[in-house]
C-alpha cells in the first residue's frame, strides 16, 4: 500500500491540503481510536450501556478512569531520574501541602478546595486540549504553525464558552457553598455576553491567520483543527445533558482520560529509551502488549480509590477518606503544569517532534527569555498565590456559615433562568415538606427545559403529596415518555396508582423498576409491600428479602419483612425484624404498634403493652396503637392489625 502523501499544490492562490502520515501522533489507526475519533466509541458504549441496563457499571467504571489516570503523570514526575532530580524540591513539597490542605478542609467540612479543585479542572481540560493542538501542530513544518498563543487562547476561551452557555450553576452552587458572595444577575450576565464577544473576536482573528498562512503556502497540520474542532462539538453534546449531568462529565472525561493514558504510555516508552529517565521508566514501559494490560490494569486499580470513602460509615472519616480523591487530582493539574511542556527538547524527542527550529526567533532578532530577569522560582510561587489566597479568603467566610437553602435561593437569585438550579431549590424544598414553593419552582424548570426528567418525577411526587394524583399520574407518564427505563418514574408511578386503588397498574411498574434497577433497594421493598398487600406473603418476602440484601440498614424493609413474617405465622423471625428496625430508628411508632402486636400473639403481653404506650408517647393520636393497648387492657376484644 503507497504511504499517504504530504504535499501542496497551487490551485490558483489556495494550494491544495494533503495529510502527511507524518502529521500524527501516533499512526492513522491509533490516532483515530485514542485522539480523534474517540467519542464515537465512548457514545456507542453509552447507547449499549443504557439499552442492556448497566449503565450504573458503566458510570461506576468511568468514575475508576478519572481518577486512575492520574497514576502516570505521578509516575512520570516521581520516576523519570533526571526530571525529579530537576523539580526535586516542589515534588516534596508540594504534595505535603495539598494533602494537608484537603484534610483540612474535609474534616471542617469546608468546600472552598472543591470549588478551587473545580476551576482548576476546568483550566487543565482546556490545557490538555491545547497540548495536543500543539503536539500537532508542531507535526507541520515550522514556517506553517501557528503562535502557541492563539492556540492557548482559542481553547481557554471556547472551553469557558461551552460552560457559560451549557448551565454553570454547578460551579455557583459550589462557590456559594464555599462562602463566596453574592453575584448579581445582571453583573454575571454582561460578564457572560463580554466572555462570548471576546471569543467570537478571537476566533475571527485566529481564522484571518489561518488563511492568511494557508494562502502564502504554509498549510498547518489539518488534524489540528479537527481534533479542537471535534472536542468542543462533543463538549457541548455533554454538557447539553443537564438532566444527567454525572453521566454528561463521564462520557467527556472518559475521553480526556483515554487521550492521556495514550499520550503518556508513548511519551514514557520513548523516554524510557534514554539513560538520563532511570532504570524505573525504563522498566516498566516497555512496548509489548501484556506491559500495556499491567499498566491500565494498574490505572483502574489505582481509580479505586474514588470509592474507598464508601467503607466508611462515620461521615468525618468518608470525608477524609474522599479528599485524598481531592489532593491526588490537585497534584495531577499541578504536575502536568511542568512536566509535559512540548518547548521542552526532552519532550519534543519523546513525542517524535523535531527539535532543529525550536524556539526559532526572526532573523537578526535573539530570542529573550522572561528567565533572565526573574528568577523561575519567583515566578512558580507568585502562581501558588492564585491557589493560597482564594482558599484562605473562602475559609474565613465559609466558616461563618449559611443554610443550604439559602445556597440554592442564591444560586436562583443569579442564573434566574438556570433550569438546573430551578429544579435543585424545587428538589431541596420539596425535602423539606414545602410542596407550594417547590411546585412553583419545578414547573419554571420544566418551562425552561420540558425534558428534563428529574424535574418531571420530581413534579409528579410534589402534585402526589398535594393530593392531585391525576396530575401527578400526568407528569409521571410524560417522565416515562421521556425515559421508558427511568426506574424512579415507574416506582413513583407505581406509588400514585397504588393510591389510587390501581394495585395491578402498581405492581406492572414496580416490577418494570425492580427489573430497570435491581440493586436499589427502595424499590425491592415496594414491590413486596404491594405483593403482601395483595396476598402473595412469599412474593412479598422474597422483594423484602432483597432489600435488606442490598441495605441492612433499611428500616422501612425491616419492617415491612417483620409484618409479613408475622402474617406467615413466623412470629419469632417477625420479632427479630421489628426489633431490629426500632434498634436502627427508635422513633419508628408503626414498628412499636406491630411488635407489640407480635408479642401479644406470643402471649407476651407486658412487652406489647410497653411497645404499644411507646407507639403512642411518638404519635398520640395513632388510632391502631390506642385500640390494641385498649384492647390489651380490657382483654376482650381481639386484637385488631
Amino acid at each position: 500500500m503507497p504511504r499517504l502523501r504530504a504535499h501542496s499544490e497551487p490551485l490558483g492562490r489556495w494550494p491544495i491540503v494533503m495529510i502527511r502520515s507524518s502529521y500524527f501522533i501516533f499512526s492513522p489507526l491509533q490516532d483515530i481510536l485514542f485522539v480523534l475519533f474517540t467519542p464515537l466509541l465512548i457514545l456507542g458504549t453509552f447507547a449499549a450501556a443504557r439499552a442492556g441496563g448497566w449503565m450504573d457499571g458503566l458510570i461506576a467504571f468511568g468514575l475508576a478512569l478519572a481518577v486512575g489516570h492520574y497514576l502516570p503523570g505521578i509516575v512520570r514526575a516521581y520516576g523519570d531520574r533526571e526530571l525529579f532530580k530537576r523539580f526535586r524540591f516542589r515534588l516534596i513539597v508540594v504534595p505535603l501541602l495539598l494533602l494537608s490542605t484537603t484534610i483540612w478542609f474535609a474534616y471542617r467540612d469546608l468546600h472552598a478546595v472543591i470549588f478551587l479543585q473545580m476551576l482548576w479542572g476546568g483550566w487543565h481540560w482546556s490545557m490538555q486540549t491545547y497540548g495536543f493542538a500543539r503536539i500537532y501542530d508542531a507535526k507541520a513544518p515550522a514556517e506553517a504553525r501557528t503562535p502557541a498563543v492563539l492556540d492557548r487562547l482559542l481553547c481557554l476561551m471556547w472551553f469557558g464558552t461551552w460552560m457559560l452557555s451549557a448551565d454553570p450553576s454547578a460551579y455557583l452552587k459550589t462557590f456559594y457553598e464555599s462562602g463566596g458572595p453574592l453575584l448579581r444577575a445582571s453583573v454575571v450576565g454582561l460578564l457572560t455576553r463580554g466572555w462570548f464577544v471576546a471569543t467570537v473576536a478571537l476566533t475571527i482573528v485566529y481564522v484571518i491567520h489561518t488563511l492568511a498562512a494557508i494562502r502564502r503556502g504554509r498549510v498547518p497540520n489539518p488534524l489540528k483543527f479537527v481534533f479542537v474542532a471535534l472536542t468542543f462539538i462533543y463538549l457541548s453534546h455533554t454538557t447539553s445533558m443537564i438532566d444527567q449531568p454525572v453521566v454528561g462529565l463521564v462520557m467527556f472525561e472518559s475521553w480526556h482520560d483515554i487521550q492521556y493514558l495514550a499520550i503518556v504510555w508513548l511519551f514514557n516508552v520513548n523516554r524510557g529509551k534514554r539513560k538520563e529517565a532511570g532504570p524505573f521508566i525504563h522498566f516498566l514501559f516497555r512496548p509489548k502488549a501484556i506491559w500495556i494490560a499491567a499498566y491500565v490494569i494498574s490505572c483502574l486499580a489505582f481509580g479505586t480509590l474514588n470509592f474507598a470513602w464508601h467503607l466508611f460509615d462515620n461521615p468525618v472519616v468518608a470525608r477524609v477518606v474522599l479528599s485524598l480523591v481531592t489532593a491526588t487530582a490537585l497534584l495531577h493539574y499541578y504536575l502536568d503544569g511542568f512536566i509535559w511542556r512540548i518547548r521542552e527538547v526532552e519532550t519534543r524527542d519523546a513525542l517524535g517532534v523535531s527539535t532543529s527550529d525550536q524556539l526559532r526567533a526572526p532573523t537578526g532578532i535573539r530570542r529573550i527569555r522572561p528567565a533572565s530577569f526573574i528568577p523561575a522560582w519567583s515566578t512558580h510561587a507568585l502562581l501558588w498565590l492564585l491557589f493560597v489566597i482564594p482558599a484562605a479568603l473562602l475559609f474565613a467566610t465559609e466558616s461563618k456559615g449559611g443554610s443550604a437553602l439559602r445556597i440554592h435561593e442564591s444560586v436562583v437569585e443569579t442564573l434566574p433562568n438556570s433550569a438546573r438550579a430551578r429544579y435543585d431549590i424545587g428538589k431541596a424544598l420539596q425535602d423539606a415538606g414545602r410542596f407550594r414553593e417547590a411546585r412553583t419552582h419545578l414547573e419554571t424548570a420544566l418551562a425552561l427545559a420540558p425534558d428534563l426528567l428529574p424535574a418531571r418525577i420530581s413534579l409528579g411526587m410534589v402534585l402526589a403529596n398535594q393530593g392531585d394524583l391525576e396530575g401527578a399520574k400526568m407528569q409521571l407518564k410524560q417522565a416515562l415518555a421521556l425515559d421508558p427505563r427511568s426506574a424512579e418514574a415507574h416506582n413513583n408511578l407505581a406509588v400514585v396508582l397504588d393510591e389510587q386503588g390501581d394495585l395491578a397498574g402498581a405492581k406492572s411498574h414496580l416490577q418494570h423498576a425492580v427489573n430497570y434497577s435491581p440493586k436499589q433497594a427502595t424499590f425491592q421493598n415496594n414491590l413486596g409491600r404491594l405483593l403482601a398487600k395483595s396476598g402473595d406473603l412469599a412474593g412479598a418476602r422474597v422483594h423484602q428479602e432483597r432489600a435488606l440484601y442490598l441495605d441492612a440498614n433499611f428500616v422501612e424493609a425491616h419492617y415491612q419483612l417483620g409484618l409479613t413474617l408475622a402474617k406467615q405465622g413466623a412470629l419469632p423471625e417477625a420479632v427479630q425484624h421489628l426489633q431490629q428496625a426500632l434498634r436502627i430508628d427508635p422513633e419508628q411508632y408503626l414498628a412499636h404498634n406491630a411488635l407489640g402486636g407480635v408479642f401479644m400473639n406470643l402471649g407476651r403481653t407486658g412487652e406489647a403493652r410497653v411497645h404499644f404506650e411507646h407507639a403512642l408517647r411518638i404519635n398520640p393520636d395513632y388510632v391502631s396503637a390506642q385500640q390494641n393497648l385498649a384492647n390489651l387492657i380490657e382483654k376482650s376484644n381481639p386484637l385488631r392489625d
